[in-house]
């Protein structure tokens, strides 16, 4: 078995069926194909399936079977401009927006952040559309949800506990009631903290990068911080392989519900006392 990635849509649609037809012949029987919602929405609610679509093509034509990775860490340009808030911020209070890093030719990563509101409602738009449309298709053999998920981010590569994402407004927001719901009264957490907060309304993000790098395993809140953050992360992952499930149901021939899903796990985070 094989697995490529058509991940630098700027290679020209010329040589795809040369590579596909190599690729078979030599032996192989399964490619990932990467759906980048950057390049597939090019404009908001405006979908361009047309690479995957002649790549699917190919792929049945040639016998190979198809795992259909989406990568939506790419946020769409239209998005970033009509939602600068929704931009990911580290622990240390560093924005990241629209980098194109080597892996992420197009732009766009690390997308946008995964509690505002109105950025998921179009991510999960994008997922719906997606899944509708190859749902069907007899080339489909696995979809990869997520590739690589992270506590940080990819464009930040050290694990470094002050890149753990996401610290906006937003996302403090979120971490206030997961706070409250873990704890119940603000005189629960005060008494773990070793705080004088008045609500949960006034609790901070613990800054943990000091105690991270000797060893975050001794304090408490490094603890705590890293539970919400993996927490979230898993929450995010359903919600893109339930979304993904949900819409395939709704295609009337070969509903997909059933077909395997992946997620391509990183050991990043896993050493130096971080996760």
């Amino acid at each position: 078995t094989a697995i490529t990635r058509h991940g630098n849509v700027a290679i020209k649609a010329a040589k795809w069926e040369k590579d596909l037809s190599r690729i078979a012949s030599d032996g192989y029987n399964t490619v990932k194909l990467w759906i980048q919602w950057r390049w597939n929405e090019p404009a908001e609610g405006v979908y361009d399936f047309s690479d995957i679509d002649e790549l699917m093509r190919l792929c049945l034509q040639y016998g190979l079977k198809v795992v259909l990775n989406l990568i939506l860490d790419v946020s769409p340009v239209w998005l970033d401009k009509k939602y600068p808030d929704a931009a990911m911020v580290t622990v240390r209070g560093q924005g990241l927006r629209g980098d194109a890093p080597s892996y992420r030719q197009i732009g766009g990563a690390p997308g946008p952040c995964f509690h505002h509101a109105a950025a998921r409602q179009h991510k999960i738009a994008f997922i719906r559309a997606c899944a509708a449309r190859y749902a069907d298709h007899p080339a489909l053999y696995m979809w990869d949800v997520w590739n690589e998920p992270e506590l940080t981010v990819g464009i930040l590569r050290k694990p470094e506990a002050d890149d753990l994402v996401c610290c906006c407004d937003n996302s403090m927001s979120a971490f206030r009631a997961w706070l409250e719901d873990k704890y119940g009264e603000i005189d629960a957490l005060n008494r773990v903290w070793g705080r004088n907060y008045a609500s949960f309304g006034d609790a901070e993000i613990p800054r943990i990068a000091t105690h991270a790098r000797h060893d975050c395993r001794h304090d408490r809140l490094a603890r705590i911080l890293l539970r919400y953050c993996h927490e979230r992360l898993q929450n995010a992952r359903r919600s893109h392989q339930g979304v993904r499930q949900g819409a395939s149901r709704d295609v009337p021939h070969r509903a997909d519900a059933d077909l395997q899903c992946s997620l391509l796990l990183l050991g990043r985070l896993c050493h130096r006392g971080i996760w």
